[in-house]
């Protein structure tokens, strides 16, 4: 249970990007890296997007805060 805010910067490079990025049907392969401390969160990614409008590399960058609550309940049943 929680809450988060997150805003996005998404950088397409060119035309043929923005035609891959808003097609109705696409895959993409990428990698990505996070870090958080505390409430306070980052990530970056970078991957190579493909659709029915073609393909080009999408750039992705997000900032977020919030809180977030959680509750683990563990059951371990064994029989010997």
């Amino acid at each position: 249970m929680g809450g988060e805010l997150t805003d996005f910067v998404i950088v397409l490079r060119n035309y043929q990007a923005v035609r891959a990025f808003s097609s109705r049907i696409h895959l993409s392969f990428g990698a990505g890296l996070s870090a958080a401390a505390g409430f306070l969160g980052r990530a970056a990614e970078a991957d190579l997007r493909a659709g029915n409008a073609g393909f080009a590399a999408c750039y992705t960058y997000s900032c977020s805060k919030g809180l977030i609550f959680y509750l683990a309940l563990f059951f371990i049943y064994n029989t010997f």
